[in-house]
């Protein structure tokens, strides 16, 4: 259970340094859903769940949570992806999945049109204020990328060893 997970990890009582979570919404899935389905063929409407996920890149191991529309604060299955559901969901993973790190990565995207990268700061700041870590450091993906060029060059130039086909 997470009680005695976190009896045993504590926060900050262990010297790994090189922890790595990722994180991210998926594509979000329309129920009922087949993979022959053509499409809404019972449904006028059908009913949407988003699919936000936490991946711990030592193990990897990725935690689903699924966010029926129902459970969401805007109509429809929208704002879903704000800082609060966000940060709500990472929380509840890191309080129960941590291994009492002192130090992690954090890898997301750089989703400034969700006004949540200032959000994830603070709440990262909490975390170190309250002694959960050390150092924290986070990493956002690139966001000025609008052509396949442009990408194969930043592939091409992030390490010595690799072997970019395109």
């Amino acid at each position: 259970s997470a009680r005695t997970e976190r009896k045993y990890n504590t926060p900050c009582s262990k010297n790994f340094e090189n922890v790595h979570y990722t994180f991210d919404f998926s594509q979000y899935v329309n129920l009922p859903h087949s993979s022959q389905q053509v499409g809404a063929l019972y449904f006028l409407t059908p009913r949407k769940v988003q699919i936000f996920g936490v991946c711990d890149e030592n193990f990897p191991m990725q935690t689903n949570y699924l966010i029926d529309e129902q459970q969401t604060i805007g109509e429809n299955g929208s704002r879903t992806h704000g800082p609060n559901a966000v940060l709500s969901m990472l929380h509840h993973y890191l309080h129960g999945n941590t291994y009492g790190e002192k130090a992690c990565h954090f890898h997301a995207d750089n989703s400034v049109g969700q006004n949540k990268n200032k959000t994830t700061l603070h709440y990262l700041l909490w975390r170190c204020a309250k002694g959960l870590h050390k150092t924290i450091n986070l990493h956002f993906m690139i966001s000025d990328v609008n052509t396949v060029s442009q990408l194969v060059k930043i592939v091409d130039n992030s390490a010595k060893c690799n072997s970019l086909i395109s």
